[in-house]
Parts: structure tokens; sequence; C-alpha cells
């Protein structure tokens, strides 16, 4: 008798006769192993096409949510990689900043930072912060009083008025005496709101001559200074 076609059109076994039996074998066939060794693939059987199949495996989403690393997919080990970033450099080179990197938001901040008080407590200075060098300047002060040796009280517009001039000055006296040793004009004031001598006494204008002024000047640090000397009246 002639064997049948024992085919049973199915991949995954042996198919054959047995003479002895007069039937059919059809031994199921172990299937291989598909594992490809990478990591980036699914691994399976058809039992249909008894072939392998090598499905890529979509990366995963390796963003860890923070700016401070890099992050990458490993496709060798199918891992992800998160890289720490160097800070940047945040110094602005303003010495009136704290300069620092903010970690989270992975940007620099500048703070400025409050001058100190540079009252050294003396008088006798003037107390600046420097803010290009960041560092207290005490500069001595300036202790003078200009006194005018002549003036032309004749309302042409300069130089009317014998006024002293200074500065860091708290106040000034002004005496102002005639040749007979009279008082002919006094004031006590500061420099901004003095007013000067225009000339002129109680009995009207002032003859031309040479006055004796005397002037005692307070200073800002508490010293005081006499002055005596003579100031010509020009008409």
């Amino acid at each position: 008798i002639t064997p049948p076609n024992c085919d049973d059109n199915n991949c995954t076994t042996t198919d054959s006769y047995n003479t002895t039996t007069c039937t059919c074998e059809n031994t199921p066939i172990t299937p291989p192993n598909c594992d490809d060794n990478n990591c980036t693939t699914t691994d399976s059987y058809n039992t249909t096409t008894c072939t392998c199949e090598n499905t890529p495996i979509t990366p995963p989403n390796c963003d860890d949510g923070l700016c401070g690393t890099t992050d990458t997919y490993d496709t060798a080990t199918c891992m992800c990689i998160h890289t720490p970033i160097t800070p940047p450099n945040c110094d602005d080179n303003n010495c009136t900043t704290t300069d620092s990197y903010n970690t989270t938001t992975c940007t620099c901040e500048n703070t400025p930072i409050t001058p100190p008080n540079c009252d050294d407590g003396n008088a006798s200075t003037s107390d600046i912060y420097n803010e290009d060098s960041c560092n207290c300047e005490h500069l001595l002060l300036d202790f003078m009083l200009v006194i005018p040796s002549a003036f032309s009280p004749n309302d042409d517009g300069i130089n009317d008025v014998f006024k002293p001039q200074g500065q860091n000055i708290v106040s000034v006296q002004v005496e102002i005496y005639n040749r007979w040793g009279n008082k002919v004009y006094h004031e006590i004031n500061t420099i901004p709101d003095m007013n000067g001598w225009d000339g002129t006494g109680q009995n009207g204008n002032c003859e031309t001559g040479v006055y004796v002024y005397a002037i005692t000047t307070k200073f800002v640090d508490g010293s005081e200074t006499f002055y005596r000397g003579n100031i010509t009246l020009i008409r």
C-alpha cells in the first residue's frame, strides 16, 4: 500500500509514516531559542511561520525631570543614563552680589549684597562705600574757610556781598568792625543760608575803606577756628 501523505502543514512538527502501526506521526519540534541578545527587541517564536521574530522595543522616556543632568538611553545596556552637567561659572565679576547656581532652575543667581555701614565714627572723614572695590573708603574732610579780602557792593551783580565760603562747616559767626571799633555787621548762620554783609550799617551805606572781620567757625568734627583780618570795601 502506498503510504499516505502525513504532512499536517504544521511547521512545528516533523511528519512521518509509522510502517509498524501504519499511522502518521506528527512529532512536535522543540522551538529554537530566539533570543538575539539584544535588549532593544522582544524575541518570540512564530508558530505559524516557524521563524523567530525580534520586534524593536520603543526606548523609554529617560527624562528624570532634573535640569542638572543630560538624559540618554544606552542601547547596549537598555538602561537610562543620567549624566550630571557641570554647573557654569556664575561669577558676574561684581563684588556687590553673591553668585550661586540654582540646581532646581539650573540658572545663575546673582543676589545683591547690602552694603555695609561705612561710618567710622570720625567726624573728620567722609565715609563712602566703593561699589567697584566693595570697600569702605574714609576720606579726610577739608576743614577750611575762604574769606574774601575785598568786595564792591555797587549792585553790579559782581562781588556785591562779603560772604565767607567753606566746606564741612556747621555754623559761622561773622562780625565786622569799622576803624573806630564799632560793630557794623553781625550774623550767625550756616554757609548755605548766610546772607553776608552788603556793605551797609545802621546808618545806611558804609564808607569805602578797610574794615576788620572777626569770624568764628564751627566744623562738623566739633572743632572751632577763629579768624581775624581785614576786608576792603570798595564803592
